[in-house]
């Protein structure tokens, strides 16, 4: 994901975070665990993960001195 307005980046997550949920509620009440569901639930919980990578390094480019949007240089020295 490249999105260079920092406003429209959290927006962005927040809107992915709210499809993910959205979606587990609706595995949670499909009964009887199947290996689809099993899959997608791993690819959710990657997403997960991914999502909060890309909070960690906005937050820390986000506090960096003379840091621009999306540059990430300044949030891995840190």
């Amino acid at each position: 994901m490249l999105e260079l307005d920092r406003t429209e980046l959290q927006r962005k997550i927040q809107a992915a975070y709210a499809a993910i949920e959205k979606r587990t509620e609706e595995l949670e009440l499909r009964s009887g665990p199947d290996k689809r569901s099993r899959e997608e639930r791993q690819a959710i919980t990657d997403a997960l993960h991914g999502l909060r990578a890309l909070q960690r390094i906005e937050s820390r480019s986000s506090l960096a001195p003379n840091s621009q949007p999306g540059d990430v240089s300044n949030a891995e020295a840190t």
